[in-house]
């Protein structure tokens, strides 16, 4: 079935995107998280990475670099990072305002 939803409507797939939807709080949580993960990871890479980023004032961009290396060497620790209470409660958040959002324009006439 086809996707019929406009496409200001659907959730970003790219990580910058969707942590630019996140408050400099929750930004500088996920940083954290990754900068602890990545230090104790032993990878000289992951230390490498974790010591360039100063989480708070992590970019979208810097926690997508971050999310990406994750994703390709170290999967558990992104799985277990987007477990954490912080990021069940950011992307829960992040849920309701994309159905606020879409409800909300079904309310406006055409």
């Amino acid at each position: 079935m086809a996707d019929t939803q406009p496409a200001d409507q659907t959730q970003p797939t790219d990580p910058a995107a969707l942590y630019a939807q996140l408050t400099p709080d929750q930004r500088a949580a996920f940083a954290q998280q990754f900068i602890t993960q990545f230090q104790q990871s032993g990878n000289p890479q992951s230390q490498q990475m974790a010591a360039a980023v100063d989480p708070k004032t992590a970019t979208p961009q810097q926690l997508a670099d971050m999310h990406q290396h994750a994703s390709a060497n170290h999967p558990g620790l992104l799985e277990g990072l987007l477990n954490h209470p912080v990021a069940v409660a950011a992307f829960a958040g992040l849920a309701t305002y994309g159905t606020e959002r879409y409800f909300k324009s079904k309310e406006q006439p055409k």
